[in-house]
């Protein structure tokens, strides 16, 4: 019986233990056609792959968001064929069902409902949580990515690596590369270089809600705040970056894409385009795109030295 119930907040560990325990059961030249996510389905759709038996094509892996059956109030006949379903597994199918909460919110599947008796009869739980931003929880992650990258950083480096992206797995990556094109042809990552190129996102973040609420004197204390570490050029740069994300997601959402394909085009999570799909539903994408050309505006005026006082572009095009 090969059946699995991951369940927490922290969606890239929980993630990457999907993917590592696929690379286990198939076969990496049958991924393409063995492997198969579900995000939304009908019933019959979930039995008919819950009774996927045949070894015709080899294993096969299925993950199944299970968030729909918890949310659905499921009837007695339908609880038993799921059970059945799941008592003739075998290992010619591995099934894991997934339920992803937002970041941390810290909750946990009902175990009122039957769906999660039956799901805790076949799978022991396996909880993914968000972890607190310390060197003990972060390091090891930070020093084997850094390691698959050929570059080192020493306690200090990682602890303001740390103090500067928090809890975010993805970020952690992200940055990561950044300083190893900074350091190159070096492998040593510095303090300095950390503070040099490590934004503190959540600052940038609220800085541009911020603005996009046209909140005046509390966006222009989070701009002066970024001001004390970075250039003007280099906090553009970023919000360009975010903006630019921002205005995908509501385009091809708008267009009727899934968030699993918005997911892969604009490479994050597809939790996370989830919940900026939701945090974004009263700004109009005309909103973002305005603010992303007068930042543009102001891009331009700082690398061609129009701009007379540096620090000021970046406030004239808010407001």
């Amino acid at each position: 019986m090969s059946i699995y119930f991951f369940y927490g907040d922290e969606d890239y560990l929980m993630e990457q233990e999907i993917l590592d325990l696929r690379d286990k059961v198939l076969d990496k030249n049958s991924v393409s056609i063995n492997y198969k996510k579900m995000d939304k389905f009908s019933f019959s759709e979930l039995i008919s792959v819950l009774k996927t038996q045949s070894l015709l094509f080899g294993k096969q892996f299925v993950v199944i968001n299970c968030e729909q059956l918890y949310k659905e109030s499921l009837d007695d006949g339908q609880i038993k064929q799921i059970t059945e379903a799941l008592e003739i597994n075998t290992d010619a199918l591995c099934i894991v069902f997934k339920y992803v909460f937002p970041r941390n919110e810290k909750k946990k599947p009902d175990s009122r409902k039957k769906i999660h008796k039956v799901l805790t009869k076949f799978a022991e739980p396996k909880e993914f949580k968000v972890a607190y931003p310390s060197y003990q929880n972060f390091s090891p992650f930070i020093t084997k990515e850094a390691k698959k990258l050929k570059i080192s950083l020493d306690k200090e480096a990682i602890e303001t690596l740390i103090d500067r992206v928090g809890n975010n797995y993805r970020e952690y990556i992200n940055e990561l590369e950044k300083l190893r094109l900074l350091a190159y042809p070096e492998t040593k990552i510095t303090v300095k270089m950390v503070k040099e190129i490590c934004i503190k996102n959540e600052d940038v973040f609220r800085f541009i809600e911020l603005s996009l609420k046209k909140d005046k004197s509390l966006a222009l204390v989070e701009y002066r705040k970024l001001l004390e570490t970075k250039h003007p050029l280099e906090i553009l740069s970023t919000t360009q970056t975010i903006l630019r994300k921002w205005i995908t997601i509501k385009m091809l959402k708008s267009e009727g894409v899934s968030f699993s394909q918005i997911a892969r085009e604009v490479n994050s999570s597809e939790w996370q385009v989830k919940n900026t799909a939701s945090d974004l539903e009263k700004v109009s994408i005309k909103m973002l795109v305005d603010l992303k050309q007068r930042l543009i505006n102001a891009e331009n005026r700082l690398k061609t030295g129009k701009a007379v006082f540096e620090n000021d572009e970046v406030e004239y095009a808010l407001f």
